[in-house]
């Protein structure tokens, strides 16, 4: 694998998660790419503006026809967070992984 790229501004970003992007290549030379947007807070419930906004940019994301075309991950940072919703997610995580 190629050392990975990272770049830290949406101004020099046509993608849509685009407060950290890292990128390269995999073991077989394909692309990949992990789009992360960073949220001071975001409460992880449809109630939650920032959260439902960042559901709008993954769901514009994923609609992109070369989205598919590519292994590129998305994700969601946050400085803060709450036992109650990093259980569920961390448990969400383990399964996913096992």
């Amino acid at each position: 694998p190629t050392k990975p790229n990272h770049k830290t501004t949406s101004a020099i970003s046509d993608k849509l998660l685009d407060d950290v992007i890292v990128s390269g290549h995999n073991a077989l030379g394909n692309a990949v790419s992990l789009e992360i947007q960073a949220k001071r807070n975001i409460d992880f419930t449809p109630s939650d503006e920032v959260f439902a906004a960042v559901m709008v940019q993954v769901s514009d994301a994923v609609r992109d026809p070369d989205f598919w075309n590519v292994k590129r991950e998305l994700a969601v940072a946050t400085a803060h967070h709450s036992r109650q919703i990093d259980s569920a997610y961390q448990g969400r995580c383990t399964r996913e992984e096992t």
